[in-house]
């Protein structure tokens, strides 16, 4: 049930770049968390160039022009030897998948309680009414 909200610069993928940009982040959550493919919700934002600033080499990192920022909204129960395998997954199915620099993936995990995920229809079915 993890949710990828995925930033990158305009016009730099192609339509077939961005949908395997999504394969490659829900192919991370099969290895890392142990999901089915068809947990998949992924969306990718291009923004115009000025609208993305990422300093190209803060913690001895080598960031280009080219680089991305994915911040994934994911379940806070989730355990950091499981974040940790994630954050990899993520780095290299999207080098290995669309060719993306390692340097050039910055991530953010946003861990949330379960309840506050709906997948539609208005209602969580991880809520439990206890209030």
């Amino acid at each position: 049930m993890p949710f990828f909200n995925v930033h990158v610069p305009r016009d730099l993928f192609s339509l077939d770049q961005r949908k395997a940009i999504a394969d490659a982040l829900a192919h991370s959550l099969q290895e890392s968390f142990g999901l089915p493919p068809e947990d998949k919700f992924v969306v990718i934002n291009e923004h115009a160039e000025g609208f993305m600033f990422l300093h190209p080499t803060y913690k001895d990192v080598e960031r280009t022009a080219g680089a991305i920022v994915i911040s994934v909204h994911i379940p806070a129960s989730r355990p950091m030897s499981e974040k940790r395998k994630l954050l990899k997954e993520i780095v290299q199915c999207l080098h290995d998948k669309v060719g993306i620099r390692p340097d050039d993936v910055f991530v953010t995990l946003i861990p949330l309680p379960s309840e506050n995920f709906s997948f539609g229809r208005g209602f969580s079915p991880f809520d439990k009414g206890d209030d």
